[in-house]
């Protein structure tokens, strides 16, 4: 996506947060979002029924699908231990295909989002389960667990920066998370 539709999907955003504080989820440690927010914007509703995107979920998941909902999210550097989505963590032990834009320039300091490469893998899971010592069916995993599972091959960890409008698209039964923020 080019910068100034990221732009204009920030400008609506703001609006948002401004103008429908009734549908702004908050947490403890700086990261807003508005679930549906397809239903809100114009330019997020594009995003959601964006024709490549959809198809790629549906070749994913080998099966016809339709997008759930569009969350808009923003995170503040709070000096927090968490970034975006909290701690480390997968969504579902099941196949769950979502994409992701970056609105902003994101750098190692402004909360890249992380993936646990091959985690959401069956013998994998298996694996990390026994080297991180989890329990059955594990969701979230302190920063300590996830430093236990890489350590047999910490090239697995793997961050995405990219400039604003980069799509990333996610298998999130995968382990990954927000890197906290260190600025903006």
């Amino acid at each position: 996506f080019d910068k100034e539709f990221c732009q204009q999907c920030i400008k609506e955003m703001d609006l948002m947060y401004k103008n429908k504080k009734e549908f702004v989820h908050e947490d403890n440690y700086g990261d807003s979002r508005i679930f549906g927010a397809e239903d809100l914007s114009e330019n997020i509703q594009k995003f959601y029924d964006h024709p490549l995107l959809n198809r790629l979920a549906n070749a994913y998941s080998a099966v016809t699908t339709c997008c759930g909902f569009t969350l808009a999210g923003r995170i503040e550097a709070s000096g927090n231990e968490y970034g975006s989505g909290g701690p480390w963590h997968r969504d579902s032990y099941f196949r769950q295909f979502k994409s992701l834009i970056y609105l902003t320039d994101v750098n190692e300091s402004n909360g890249p989002f992380q993936i646990i490469r091959g985690s959401h893998k069956a013998n994998q899971i298996s694996q990390d389960t026994k080297s991180g010592k989890l329990e059955s069916m594990q969701c979230t995993f302190p920063s300590d667990i996830v430093d236990k599972i890489l350590k047999d091959d910490p090239t697995r960890l793997k961050t995405f920066t990219a400039k604003a409008g980069t799509v990333v698209l996610v298998d999130t039964s995968a382990i990954h998370r927000g890197t906290p923020l260190k600025e903006g």
